[in-house]
């Protein structure tokens, strides 16, 4: 059981971190098993302080209380959210996704799996792990599609990355989250097949540039 609320770890950090190190938050969002991890982690280590007084959660974003001088990660569909908050979604093919969260849930075990349709889809009845094994490679079970669509059509101030792209718009990144980013060396992923179901998807990301805003 979790002790603490997203919310309530982030009032604490908020009071106990003292100064803030830039006046608005910043949230990085995905549809998940997309490399916003490496962007997440990245911003979270670019200052003097040790990262866990940075890190925050907000994996429902109806309910998320946005505090200034912290990082937010989310793969929550996208909600309103208040002037001051910056986000960055970070995205990538469904067959990477895909490949992606099925080795985790081969490497970590169920649990993860669980935990990952609750962070995704924050509204609805929990996925059964075994129900996501089998059908996330035949259907779009997870609405990836859905997720980004939401982002894409909301109102917030937005920065748009193909994980690939990040690399070449890191002067992009630092200036639209407000302080110097330098991304840990490039690293290919492995090539993998394409997967039935994600072809709304695919279409979607394939019409998308490597980086733009909204």
């Amino acid at each position: 059981m979790q002790i603490l609320t997203d919310s309530l770890q982030a009032t604490i950090k908020h009071v106990l971190c003292g100064s803030q190190l830039f006046d608005h938050s910043v949230v990085v969002a995905s549809p998940g098993r997309s490399g916003s991890t490496v962007l997440y982690d990245t911003l979270t280590e670019s200052f003097d302080r040790h990262p866990r007084w940075l890190r925050a959660n907000a994996w429902n974003l109806e309910s998320a209380e946005f505090r200034k001088g912290l990082i937010y990660k989310t793969h929550s569909p996208a909600k309103p959210l208040p002037l001051g908050v910056r986000s960055l979604y970070v995205y990538r093919t469904p067959a990477e996704i895909v490949h992606s969260t099925l080795k985790m849930i081969d490497t970590v075990g169920p649990a993860w799996g669980k935990s990952h349709c609750e962070h995704l889809l924050p509204h609805k009845a929990p996925i059964q792990v075994d129900r996501l094994r089998s059908g996330l490679q035949t259907s779009d079970l997870l609405d990836i599609h859905g997720n980004l669509k939401t982002w894409l059509e909301c109102s917030n101030s937005v920065l748009f990355l193909k994980y690939e792209a990040m690399w070449d718009h890191q002067e992009k990144i630092s200036d639209f989250v407000g302080f110097p980013v330098e991304l840990p060396q490039y690293r290919a992923s492995k090539t993998v097949g394409e997967v039935e179901g994600y072809a709304a998807y695919l279409d979607l990301y394939n019409s998308l540039p490597d980086m733009h805003a909204i």
